[in-house]
């Protein structure tokens, strides 16, 4: 006899979004531009990147606003800024997402909680991750190629698959000065049943 246990139930997730305060004005053709994004299905990663004080933060939220109708299990915003460790972090998706941190204690469990949520979730000031992890033996950052832009000045070891074949394409990985690097090791892979173009790793 088997028996399938229920599955732990975590709360219901609408939107936590502040209190817009003020009227939004302007920005119509970047939010124009956003909301379509947002509203393709295969997107999972969106990015906005400028300088500090031009109103990025006030931008996405807005865009956030107009789209939470499209998003069946809600909106959720987390401000990074005030995290001052891992822990806090963690403790701060937990609380979002509801999970127990008894049975969930890292975020790769977190992201499994949340399973086929359709969810939009909005980090803030993603810097402030690397600022509040001083204590974590390594931080893993995958992309898209902005965030690698942006997080390749305070990286120093980096995990890199290069397939040997010419390919079109609309994203690339920034620059790597040979002068900045030293490789330290490499694994050649031939092509084979699994590998239609020989890589290395």
């Amino acid at each position: 006899i088997l028996d399938k246990p229920a599955l732990e139930q975590t709360k219901t997730i609408t939107s936590n979004l502040p209190n817009r305060g003020t009227s939004f004005i302007g920005r119509d053709i970047e939010r124009l531009e956003l909301g379509e994004l947002l509203s393709q299905s295969d997107l999972r990663l969106l990015t906005i990147v400028g300088q500090g004080g031009v109103g990025k933060t006030r931008l996405a939220l807005e865009v956030a606003r107009e789209a939470k109708e499209d998003f069946r299990d809600g909106v959720v915003f987390i401000a990074l800024e005030s995290f001052a460790t891992h822990e806090q972090a963690i403790s701060s998706f937990s609380s979002v997402f509801g999970v127990d941190l008894d049975k969930c204690d890292d975020i790769v469990k977190i992201a499994a909680s949340i399973g086929t949520k359709q969810l939009l979730i909005l980090l803030d000031n993603f810097e402030h991750v690397l600022a509040a992890a001083t204590d974590v033996a390594e931080i893993c950052v995958i992309g898209g190629a902005e965030i690698y832009r942006l997080a390749l000045p305070v990286t120093d070891l980096v995990y890199l698959t290069k397939v040997h074949a010419t390919v079109d394409a609309d994203t690339f990985f920034p620059a790597l000065d040979a002068a900045d690097w030293e490789e330290i090791a490499r694994e050649d892979h031939p092509t084979d049943e699994r590998h239609v173009h020989a890589f290395s790793f």
